[in-house]
């Protein structure tokens, strides 16, 4: 009773949780544990299940005390291995993946049948170090007169998804098909319109300048949040920096989630190269 108990509880949290999640078509490593943690419980019921019978049959109280402590033997070295196996794997993709992810001026390369992320090529930005996807990516990123890594991060905004709050973005700099550079804003936290992983905005005018004109951007939409090909393309909104921590779109704003100062902002005196590839 107790098990059966805890297993309805654990699938009762699990639909809980995921309904106030973004849908994705995938399973995250958190729907993975918490599926296999399901199986885990199955399995300790059906020992516990064998064990009642195996007294209700009438068998030796030793062999049933042996069948016990074996089962309880094997269950203990499943729970290890498990938790041990997806403790390896969560350390593997924070350092090799998301960290990555989350610092680089591109996007990190990943394979979702092997956790790898490209960190070969990476620039020391004070006491930071900003990884870039590829050797390209690197030459675009050396070549630029201005230093544009201080737009990379995690910002989030309050009020510009409206009724869906706080939601958390990752933006990184871009080059578009025509060589301007670009901020590329993908959501890290997401709502059913556009789940996180996607991108939710882009410039289409180069990199707004702190105090400078608005920049005109398209906002990714989609009308139908059953058809994961729905998504469209939405112009007329423009973005305008009110600071290196602050950008404004019209009806929302956008906060750095780690503020820097404007002394950080540094220049590399090298001559851009609108020839080099897509930034990532």
């Amino acid at each position: 009773a107790h098990m059966t108990t805890l297993f309805l509880t654990a699938v009762a949290f699990q639909l809980v949780v995921s309904s106030s999640l973004p849908q994705i078509d995938y399973m995250t490593m958190l729907d993975k544990y918490i599926m296999n943690i399901n199986l885990y419980i199955l399995w300790v019921m059906l020992m516990m299940t064998v064990i009642f019978f195996l007294q209700k049959e009438g068998h030796e109280e030793e062999d049933v005390e042996l069948y016990d402590y074996r089962a309880m033997v094997v269950s203990g070295v499943i729970w290890f291995v498990l938790h041990v196996r997806f403790g390896l794997k969560g350390a593997h993709a924070r350092r090799y993946i998301e960290g990555p992810k989350l610092l680089s001026i591109g996007a990190a390369s990943y394979d979702r049948g092997e956790l790898v992320a490209s960190t070969q090529y990476s620039l020391q930005k004070g006491p930071s170090r900003v990884f870039v996807g590829d050797k390209a990516a690197y030459a675009a990123l050396t070549q630029t007169t201005d230093d544009l890594t201080f737009w990379t991060g995690m910002w989030y905004s309050t009020d510009f998804y409206g009724p869906h709050g706080i939601e958390y973005i990752f933006i990184s700099v871009m080059r578009d098909d025509e060589g301007e550079f670009q901020l590329v804003a993908r959501k890290i936290t997401g709502d059913p319109n556009v789940p996180g992983g996607h991108i939710t905005w882009q410039t289409k005018g180069g990199i707004p300048i702190v105090g400078g004109p608005a920049v005109p951007i398209k906002l990714q939409v989609r009308g139908d949040t059953s058809n994961v090909h729905a998504f469209d393309w939405m112009e007329g909104l423009a973005v305008s920096a009110t600071s290196v921590n602050l950008l404004e779109i019209e009806h929302g704003v956008f906060q750095r989630q780690d503020p820097i100062s404007e002394g950080g902002v540094v220049s590399v005196p090298v001559e851009d190269d609108a020839t080099t590839p897509l930034l990532g």
